[in-house]
């Protein structure tokens, strides 16, 4: 077992445990042993019988201090009375172990060390004022009453004590400075954590943004030309026919963007939510070819679906449309002309295995493989000149995560791009 690992097993886990907790904790166990420890050099010194019981009835009050604590049973209590008993030790201890001029002289500066560490931060002011009253009534106590005193038997002997208390107390501060250490360095590895998610963040979000401004910026051009030429007037009947109809089939991806864009703030604000349901995809699928056959046909693009219309999933039905939506409209909008969207279905043991292909502009493999490792799907498409299909891609991967999938490119198609995502099977179906 590691020291640190020692310590956290004496002091508790932070922070399960706040740091006077765990003050209180090591130095009620400290102390505990100390006694144990001062009760065998009693017994060796031949200090008497009354100094060896004090010793053992410390040592036990000690540890009931510290079973509380680890119950973390009236914490704050227990804390004052640590403290308490703390000063109470002293002033018995500095009259058996020779006042002013004995070895009790160095607790004073040990009992007043370990009542600002057990203290809590709003407390350790008042604690500090009550160990310096109570070492400055113990000293003129002891300077009135000389007599109190407890001469040792022989000289050489308070030496000796003085020396067995330096090393005794000097784990108190190995054990406290470990700990305390122990706990900034979980605090400044939280901090770093923290720096690093926040970092990603605003990546995440200053690349969707531009995502977002470049996904808006060609439909709102090829609009406002549109506009114009209905603002100039038409050559032709067949040129108006084309025109609205170019119009009509513009406006899909617009509004699966403006879409994403509203999921996603919403997202961002009040965080993921999934009510889960049983039900058959088929329902939505249609749904969802019906709204890009449109884009699909003014392309020379047929969409073939092959996904069973009994196919069950347990899952959130509106986010799950999103996935769809997003992954059909993206598969239309790259795919060559004159080729076919296919979307299939595989089951497995443990989950629904959804497959969205195309034949288009391939994608480099190491797309791919940064895609599948973090999400992140930025490329210069030469074919509809056009960067990257993020946005959408970050919200389906965002819901598929949720329901506890996954999402993915198969990267052992050469020839097509092959979208996968999984949902768990319901246990029930």
């Amino acid at each position: 077992m590691s020291f640190e690992k020692f310590i956290n097993k004496i002091a508790g886990e932070y922070p399960r445990f706040s740091i006077h907790e765990r003050a209180a904790r090591i130095v009620s166990f400290y102390t505990g042993l100390n006694f144990l420890i001062g009760m065998v050099f009693a017994i060796l010194m031949k200090l008497g019988f009354r100094f060896v019981e004090f010793q053992i009835l410390s040592a036990l009050s000690f540890y009931l201090l510290y079973y509380l604590l680890t119950q973390k049973k009236y914490v704050q209590q227990v804390v004052v009375l640590c403290v308490c008993m703390l000063s109470v030790v002293f002033f018995i201890y500095w009259f058996y172990a020779g006042g002013l001029f004995g070895p009790a002289l160095v607790s004073g500066l040990v009992i007043f060390y370990l009542a600002l560490n057990v203290a809590p931060p709003q407390h350790k002011f008042l604690f500090g004022i009550y160990i310096l009253c109570v070492i400055g009534v113990t000293f003129l106590l002891s300077y009135q009453h000389p007599n109190w005193i407890t001469e040792y038997p022989k000289s050489n002997q308070d030496y000796f004590h003085y020396a067995t208390l330096v090393l005794q107390f000097s784990g108190y501060y190995i054990f406290l400075e470990a700990s305390t250490r122990y706990c900034y360095q979980y605090e400044q590895h939280l901090v770093n954590r923290q720096n690093r998610e926040l970092g990603q963040a605003n990546d995440a979000k200053l690349r969707l943004f531009a995502i977002i401004s470049h996904d808006l910026r060609g439909p709102m051009a090829t609009l406002k030309g549109i506009l114009n030429s209905v603002d100039e007037g038409f050559s032709t009947p067949e040129k108006a026919q084309r025109q609205l109809l170019h119009l009509k089939t513009m406006t899909n991806p617009l509004n699966n963007t403006l879409n994403n864009l509203l999921l996603w703030s919403r997202q961002q604000l009040e965080g993921l939510h999934s009510a889960q349901e049983l039900f058959a995809v088929g329902e939505i699928l249609l749904e969802e070819i019906s709204l890009a056959i449109e884009d699909a046909k003014s392309n020379q693009i047929q969409i073939d679906n092959r996904i069973p219309t009994e196919t069950y999933v347990f899952a959130d039905i509106n986010q799950l449309r999103i996935v769809v939506r997003n992954l059909i409209s993206n598969a239309v909008r790259y795919a060559n002309k004159n080729t076919t969207v296919v979307l299939n279905h595989r089951a497995t043991n443990g989950e629904n295995i959804f497959i969205i292909s195309n034949t288009g502009s391939s994608i480099p493999i190491h797309v791919v493989e940064e895609f599948n490792r973090t999400g992140k799907l930025e490329i210069n498409d030469s074919h509809n000149k056009q960067k990257n299909r993020g946005l959408g891609l970050q919200i389906c991967r965002d819901f598929v995560k949720i329901h506890g999938g996954n999402i993915w490119i198969d990267n052992s198609v050469t020839d097509k791009t092959v979208f996968c995502f999984s949902l768990p099977k319901n246990t029930n179906v």
